[in-house]
């Protein structure tokens, strides 16, 4: 006679035990809301980073890390031995309620990529990262005029208008005052305007205006053109000097 196969005790599953024991062990998420940010210079900038997770939070460890968008390659950690950053960072509510921090005066240089890592063991760090783009708006510099050309009559005559900083981009507008030519424009650190095959009606008054949505400045050249020797108009064809009319 054939043995007779033992049977599994009844009322001692294996299946709903091992279940357990995976599900005992929880995951940190980790979310921030906006994944970008935009503060004026000098204003005060909230980065929210909120987490859940199911174990104590005896281990809980929050590391928030900079990668500036002038050093793409050097990702830092905030605060800490970054001195740029003392006495203007850290957490906007008890880190056992939020991961959120506060960055206050805020400069050119904190603009940047920064993430939020929350680390509570025993739940997985998987996945526990929040990134957000910072960036910190700045108006448009004082511009600087220049010009490059001969200002003869019948000749060309380029002139340049840049800015050192502005964030977003300034919009360069060039006119000439009073009005008679149509305005040129572009939206580039520096904005040229070229004018050819001069006439006595080139003569005047130009001047570039740099603007973004936190304000513009301006500043202008006088351009005299030359009718030649025996003409009228004779002498220096582009003023170099320009004059700067003021930042808004």
């Amino acid at each position: 006679m054939a043995p007779r196969e033992r049977s599994r005790p009844r009322g001692h599953p294996i299946a709903p035990a091992s279940l357990w024991l995976l599900h005992s062990v929880g995951a940190v998420k980790v979310s921030v809301g906006a994944a970008s940010i935009q503060v004026a210079r000098g204003g005060n900038a909230l980065l929210p980073c909120n987490f859940h997770t199911t174990a104590s939070l005896s281990r809980l460890n929050i590391i928030w890390t900079v990668t500036p968008l002038a050093e793409p390659n050097r990702p830092q950690q905030v605060g800490g031995a970054l001195s740029q950053y003392t006495g203007r960072v850290g957490f906007a509510f008890p880190p056992a309620q939020s991961a959120t921090i506060f960055l206050n005066k805020t400069r050119s240089s904190d603009s940047g990529t920064y993430q939020c890592s929350v680390m509570n063991p025993p739940d997985r760090d998987t996945p526990n990262i929040g990134v957000i783009q910072l960036t910190v708006l700045v108006p448009p510099s004082s511009p600087e005029c220049s010009s490059e050309g001969s200002g003869e009559e019948g000749g060309d005559v380029h002139l340049s208008c840049a800015v050192r900083e502005g964030v977003p981009a300034p919009t360069f507008s060039w006119e000439k005052i009073p009005p008679d030519n149509p305005t040129s424009t572009c939206a580039r650190v520096t904005c040229h305007s070229t004018y050819v095959n001069l006439t006595a009606a080139t003569s005047g008054l130009y001047r570039c205006t740099a603007s973004n949505a936190l304000g513009s400045g301006s500043c202008a050249l006088q351009l005299r053109v030359r009718l030649g020797e025996s003409g009228p108009g004779g002498g220096r064809g582009v003023d170099p000097s320009h004059q700067t009319l003021g930042t808004d």
